[in-house]
């Protein structure tokens, strides 16, 4: 008798600025209950620049095997898939969704590194937030949630 195993696609969800992964818990929780695996991969999104962390990404997702790999990426998490695509292109096939990622560069982000003393709070993280310079090269389909009204940080 053949055993037909099926093997459930997963979704690895990527922080944003100013995180842990810890704020992911309930979105990781819901996709378990829709029928997906979920892992959440955890970065210094200060410390490190983002290559170093597309690299880390990397052997993540490696590490993993996946058959099929969908990425979920939250503000800094989406600029930082962007960029492992930009480094590591070949990467198991899915689907990419942005939550809120400032993929046209940050208004805060810009406020933020204009001023000497407020710089430091984007950490090795500014040139992306700022620069808003990234194109779409991972071939695969692409979605983006945004809101259209002013919420967190940006409301200040």
């Amino acid at each position: 008798m053949n055993e037909v195993v099926t093997e459930r696609p997963l979704v690895v969800l990527v922080h944003g600025i100013w995180m842990s992964g810890v704020e992911l818990l309930p979105l990781a929780h819901s996709l378990r209950r829709a029928g997906f695996s979920s892992r959440i991969f955890r970065y210094t999104s200060l410390r490190r620049p983002l290559e170093d962390s597309a690299a880390q990404l990397h052997e993540f997702i490696a590490g993993l095997a996946p058959g099929q790999l969908h990425l979920l990426g939250h503000c800094l998490g989406g600029l930082l898939i962007l960029e492992l695509f930009e480094v590591h292109p070949v990467q198991p096939p899915g689907r990419v969704l942005f939550m809120g990622s400032p993929l046209a560069g940050s208004s805060v982000a810009r406020h933020l590194a204009a001023r000497p003393g407020l710089r430091r709070l984007l950490g090795r993280a500014a040139p992306a937030l700022v620069s808003g310079e990234f194109d779409w090269r991972g071939g695969r389909p692409v979605a983006m949630i945004a809101g259209s009204r002013g919420f967190g940080v940006g409301s200040l």
